[in-house]
């Protein structure tokens, strides 16, 4: 009894030291969701899509004060749940990187060029994805006017 005992109370030790590392990886990735602006990331997405939809259920009809109903009751939910989006993306982070690594990205971040790249990332990401829309459009011409050449030679 005492040998089954010691092994549980070993089990134990070694349960709670994995989750306390665990929870030391978790933790530090959520001061690299801090260190990136996420939260204001997030807020601003919620502002947007809070705004878009508003917009849309006008243009379909909706009662004003439905609209407004709706949009308190999506925004609250949204709100809500920015906790929670926040702790699922810690955790992506967490379980990709290790600590040295996190401290390593939260030093980036947290540094002049990592701050500038924070404030400009959205204007980044709106021009790769035109770029790539660009690029993808030349590529339908091209291919399209490769078929279009063959076509009229048969």
């Amino acid at each position: 009894m005492r040998h089954f005992l010691f092994i549980a109370i070993a089990a134990l030790t070694l349960f709670g030291a994995a989750q306390t590392a665990e929870a030391a990886s978790l933790e530090n990735a959520e001061r690299l969701t801090d260190a990136m602006g996420l939260q204001s990331e997030i807020d601003k997405a919620i502002g947007d899509a809070v705004a878009s939809i508003r917009t849309q259920l006008k243009q379909q009809g909706m009662a004003p004060e439905k609209v407004d109903d709706f949009v308190t009751a999506l925004r609250d939910e949204l709100d809500a749940g920015a906790d929670d989006l926040i702790g699922d993306i810690a955790r992506s982070y967490a379980d990709r990187f290790s600590d040295a690594e996190i401290d390593d990205l939260i030093s980036f971040f947290e540094s002049p060029t990592g701050r500038k790249l924070v404030a400009v990332q959205n204007e980044l990401a709106q021009e790769q994805a035109e770029a790539i829309i660009r690029w993808i459009a030349g590529a339908l011409d091209k291919a399209a006017g490769k078929l279009s050449g063959a076509s009229a030679s048969v």
